[in-house]
């Protein structure tokens, strides 16, 4: 059994080789490193620099060589979407994963509330652009991960928008077996509009799938639906944890 190579891109592993990356020499030897990765994520859990941004996009060029094909067939990104995107147009993954923090840089109040209740907010335009557009050069997807996180203590409710449509785009795909909403580490609540349509589109796809949607609500415990379906024998199995 072979083991996919694995990569993953920290911003303190992009810092460390930063003043290496000016170097030919270094940059064929990353290149013929890079050569047989398959599995890439990318970890940034803060707002990077220009110079690391940089980096990160030669680097980049190396995993996903402009006009030839790649290796890479998974991506997990957290934050730096921007830079990403453009490099993952016309290379097909078999998995995506998607994760970014919510706080008041990413999402913003619909309403004003009054002090300890709930606030309802909406992720920024923005924000959602920039992963609707990576999530819509993925066509033969068959698996996919969305994840949301949260750094900070305030009460909020993550309404639906743009982007979740998207998402339910996602489960139509007929590449698509599994699909993993995982809001565990949100300290938030999600919209149940949210949680109705990814179960609704799961009921009524046509397609073998798996569907796990996890949650963390205050006063109470972690709360786990997986679905599965299987076309062979015509039947959808829930199963809440």
């Amino acid at each position: 059994m072979t083991t996919d190579l694995k990569l993953i891109l920290s911003d303190r592993y992009i810092s460390t080789i930063e003043p290496y990356l000016r170097s030919p020499h270094f940059i064929r030897k990353l290149k013929k490193l890079f050569h047989s990765v398959e599995v890439l994520t990318i970890d940034s859990e803060f707002e990077t620099s220009d110079d690391i941004k940089g980096s990160l996009n030669t680097i980049l060029n190396l995993l996903f060589p402009p006009g030839q094909p790649s290796v890479v067939k998974s991506v997990t990104l957290l934050n730096e979407f921007e830079v990403v995107g453009p490099h993952l147009k016309g290379h097909n993954l078999k998995h995506l994963g998607i994760s970014f923090y919510l706080n008041h840089e990413t999402v913003f109040r619909t309403q004003w509330v009054k002090k300890g209740q709930i606030v309802p907010v909406r992720i920024r335009l923005n924000i959602s652009r920039k992963i609707t557009e990576i999530i819509n050069t993925q066509k033969e997807l068959e698996s996919f991960t969305f994840t949301l996180i949260t750094d900070d203590s305030r009460r909020r409710r993550l309404l639906d928008n743009d982007l979740f449509q998207c998402l339910y785009n996602v489960l139509q795909l007929p590449s698509l077996r599994k699909f993993k909403f995982d809001a565990s580490q949100l300290r938030s609540q999600i919209s149940s509009v949210i949680l109705c349509n990814l179960l609704s589109l799961f009921l009524s796809s046509p397609y073998p799938l798996s569907l796990k949607a996890g949650s963390q609500y205050y006063a109470s415990p972690d709360v786990t639906l997986t679905l599965e379906s299987n076309l062979d024998r015509f039947q959808r199995k829930a199963c809440v944890k």
